[in-house]
């Protein structure tokens, strides 16, 4: 009997943070999903209704440079489409939340109207595009956030000459203008954080800071300025999923945040960043593989096949040692 007790006291305490897991998992399936916000109208390729797009143009809708939409447009210009919503039983991030922005595109063009996700409306917009007003996806490449000075590398990857007069960079609350910058084609460019205006600084324990776009002389989105790259690294926030998303904390100030592969962007922070004991700035990044193989931090799904390996393997022996010892018992008393 005492055999018995201990046997599942050994389970129980195995078993009992899996079950914990599994309810908690469980209780997340009965949030209800966000019902999808539905766009329709008509698209153009000017700035007025002059040039109203073919048959067969793409029509996009994206927030924070991730694609929850899309659509062709079918004759007369038309568009119509669903934009979905973010469900809360999921463990990432799968569609827009409520009154976030949504920025469209017209086949590779952003247009100039946006619009915000609420969930189960019905929006009437038409889409216009000022196609000499675009800008290039410019990419945060590495960040030294601890040390003298600071410095945030970008990396250009279009084919043109890119003048910075309309991008910015944006923490929690200071917006740092990067007029007077240039940056080459597929080149790129080291902004050390000394003296900028107004003493825009990264934080030690963690930060979050955008790199945006805005057409500040022209007609473009609105008004709205447009979120080109979101860099999240350290603890910043006590939101289970955005933490999931964090580079690491980087508190040598001989060290940088570099992402690896070169300009690799998959919106995870967690995944496209790893730490980098030889900084390169100004050109591309070094950091070697241990062994070969990157693995990303703060990924739960690459390890839990493993977590239940491990548990599967201590169940079977649990389970031999019990028989070994049932046979052992049952040799004695005969």
């Amino acid at each position: 009997m005492n055999r018995r007790f201990f046997c599942f006291r050994i389970i129980a305490f195995i078993f009992s943070p899996l079950l914990f897991f599994c309810l908690t998992l469980a209780s997340s399936a009965y949030a209800v999903p966000p019902t999808p916000n539905h766009y329709s109208g008509d698209a153009f390729l000017s700035v007025d209704d002059s040039q109203p797009v073919s048959l067969g143009i793409e029509i996009t809708a994206w927030a924070d440079g991730i694609l929850y939409g899309a659509t062709n447009t079918s004759p007369n210009n038309h568009y119509s489409f669903l934009v979905i919503g973010d469900d809360p039983s999921t463990p990432t991030k799968d569609g827009c939340d409520n009154y976030e922005q949504i920025i469209f595109y017209v086949d590779e063009y952003v247009a100039v109207e946006t619009g915000i996700f609420v969930s189960g409306e019905t929006t009437l917009v038409d889409l216009h595009v000022n196609a000499d007003k675009q800008p290039v996806w410019l990419k945060v490449n590495e960040v030294r956030p601890v040390g003298d000075p600071e410095w945030i590398e970008l990396y250009n990857p279009s084919n043109e000459m890119v003048y910075l007069d309309d991008y910015y960079l944006l923490d929690s609350v200071l917006k740092f203008w990067l007029s007077g910058y240039s940056i080459g084609p597929q080149d790129y460019l080291v902004i050390e954080l000394i003296g900028v205006p107004p003493d825009f600084v990264l934080g030690d324990d963690g930060d979050r800071f955008v790199l945006g776009w805005v057409d500040r002389d022209g007609f473009t989105a609105d008004g709205y300025p447009l979120v080109i790259d979101v860099v999240e690294y350290g603890a910043i926030s006590s939101d289970e999923d955005t933490m999931m998303k964090n580079a690491e904390w980087v508190d040598d100030p001989n060290s940088s945040l570099a992402r690896l592969p070169d300009h690799t962007d998959t919106d995870d922070c967690s995944s496209d960043f790893a730490i980098d004991a030889t900084p390169t700035p100004g050109s591309s990044n070094d950091i070697l593989p241990v062994g070969g193989i990157y693995i990303p931090v703060n990924k739960l799904e690459l390890i839990a096949p493993y977590i239940g390996l491990t548990i599967l393997l201590a169940v079977a022996v649990i389970a031999v040692v019990y028989v070994k010892k049932r046979k052992r018992d049952a040799g004695i008393t005969s």
